[in-house]
């Protein structure tokens, strides 16, 4: 808290910034910080940006695999449908 307050304007204007998940914070927290850490300062001070730095988290972390949605054609969804079997698809 004590370099919160004392280096405020530099906090601001990294909090401030366009892309703050993507810019090095102020003094040597972002040596200091694990990355996860990290994002828990990004969601207090800007919330917006969290699932873009989660998004970069998991990317970082566990690969590229697990943030793109797999394929969902028609020709692979089919075969597995019945007339038991329905085929429901959730856009999120």
């Amino acid at each position: 808290m004590t370099d919160f307050v004392e280096n405020l304007a530099k906090w601001t204007e990294w909090a401030e910034s366009e892309n703050p998940h993507l810019t090095r914070m102020p003094g040597d927290w972002s040596d200091k910080l694990s990355l996860f850490s990290q994002l828990i300062v990004i969601k207090i001070w800007r919330p917006e940006k969290i699932m873009i730095a989660f998004t970069n988290y998991v990317k970082d972390q566990m690969g590229q695999f697990y943030i793109e949605p797999p394929p969902a054609t028609m020709e692979v969804i089919f075969p597995d449908t019945d007339v038991k079997t329905p085929f429901i698809y959730v856009l999120s």
